[in-house]
């Protein structure tokens, strides 16, 4: 038995596997790593929060979320600031644009 525990996540649903035909259906999209289900309470900040290295900061998260809305515009609407539950979204190609590795 192999328990996965998940710290600071808990609204982003991913999913592995190591047998390749458990991805049948490709439409699903939650079975994308790159994938999260807004939960109840959830804010493109803490979003980019969690989608980033642990170590970071204000500044980082400032840069990072933008690039959420950008590319999850169509599913959000025109208020950033307006997540519902279940909305789908897709990570970001790039989550900052300061250079840093």
């Amino acid at each position: 038995m192999t328990t996965l525990t998940v710290d600071r996540a808990p609204a982003i649903a991913m999913t592995v596997s190591s047998d390749a035909s458990a991805s049948a259906t490709p439409a699903e999209p939650a079975a994308r790593p790159d994938t999260v289900v807004v939960a109840p309470g959830d804010t493109l900040w803490h979003i980019a929060q969690r989608a980033l290295p642990s170590d970071a900061g204000a500044a980082d998260i400032a840069s990072a979320w933008p690039a959420w809305y950008a590319s999850n515009a169509e599913v959000i609407g025109d208020d950033p600031d307006l997540l519902q539950p279940g909305q789908v979204l897709h990570a970001p190609t790039t989550t900052s644009t300061d250079g840093a590795s």
